[in-house]
């Protein structure tokens, strides 16, 4: 049986993982014809968000259809964009700092999936602070993994 990241099941994976300091990244998408059985929405991202106020999770490939995604993880101060898998689009960028704040958005390569370039376009060719540009390729990310590396005692 497959289940999207909403079911209630999920609730003590995203526990577990809290409690081992682990961030946890939600692939969702969104389909013009649908999605597969089992395969998360930004939308059902929400609701499993919704239930972890407290925890970080990062909403994957921001559903694709990333206006969509980003306007569902907007309210959800736990929630965090990623910016993989989507085409370099103008605007997108632009429109998670925008909605999200910089200090929410997340660069993502999708490597294998698509090319180093056209992800790097996205945070690069933005219209945005430099220093939101600094955030979201890096910043953000160590932010959310500090404290499993610290406690895995990695130097950072």
């Amino acid at each position: 049986m497959t289940s999207t990241c909403n079911t209630p099941g999920v609730d003590r994976i995203v526990e577990r993982a809290h409690e081992l300091q682990a961030l946890v990244f939600q692939h969702t998408w969104l389909k013009v014809m649908g999605n597969y059985a089992g395969e998360s929405t930004p939308m059902d991202f929400t609701e499993l968000a919704q239930r972890h106020a407290s925890i970080p999770l990062v909403c994957g490939h921001t559903g694709g259809d990333w206006e969509q995604g980003i306007r569902a993880i907007a309210p959800l101060k736990n929630a965090h964009a990623d910016l993989a898998g989507s085409d370099p689009v103008a605007g997108y960028t632009e429109m998670a700092v925008r909605e999200l704040g910089a200090e929410r958005v997340l660069y993502g390569s999708d490597a294998g999936g698509r090319s180093f370039a056209s992800q790097l376009a996205k945070v690069h060719g933005a219209d945005i602070p430099e220093d939101a540009k600094r955030l979201i390729f890096g910043e953000n990310l160590i932010r959310l993994l500090t404290p499993i590396l610290r406690k895995k005692n990695i130097e950072f």
